[in-house]
């Protein structure tokens, strides 16, 4: 299986969290990929922190991992999701929107701990990597 992951499981792992880390090291280089929004969360996270010298390590850490871009029907189908779920009315809920349109778009799975923000979204897979 491929997965997206979310930026929750990168934090984790970030943290040291030690089922994080088990699950990373237990999947190959071709089943992780990112959404560009996860990346953009993890820099914003890293700015708002006032980390510049751990931004180099988080590009050090997604560099072997496929970067997925949001293309314009992924981001279509986000918008469609966003009014047919009544959600989008904040930043998360679009940044949430936007990494389950890609993983749909390119047939990956969300790996994520907060799979109620991904499950209501219409073919989008999500498993909550604590369960791996």
């Amino acid at each position: 299986m491929r997965y997206v992951l979310d930026t929750n499981f990168v934090i984790k792992y970030f943290r040291r969290d030690p089922q994080a880390v088990d699950v990373l090291r237990s999947l190959t280089v071709p089943q992780v990929s990112f959404s560009i929004m996860t990346y953009l969360e993890l820099v914003q996270g890293e700015v708002l922190a006032g980390r510049t010298r751990s931004s180099l390590n988080l590009s050090g850490f997604v560099r072997p991992y496929e970067l997925l871009p949001l293309s314009v029907e992924a981001a279509k189908y986000a918008g469609r999701e966003a009014l047919r779920l009544g959600r989008g009315r904040t930043h998360n809920d679009m940044h949430d929107l936007a990494i389950g349109a890609t993983a749909r778009e390119f047939g990956r799975t969300v790996l994520t701990e907060n799979v109620a923000d991904f499950a209501p979204l219409s073919g989008v897979r999500v498993k909550n990597w604590r369960d791996l």
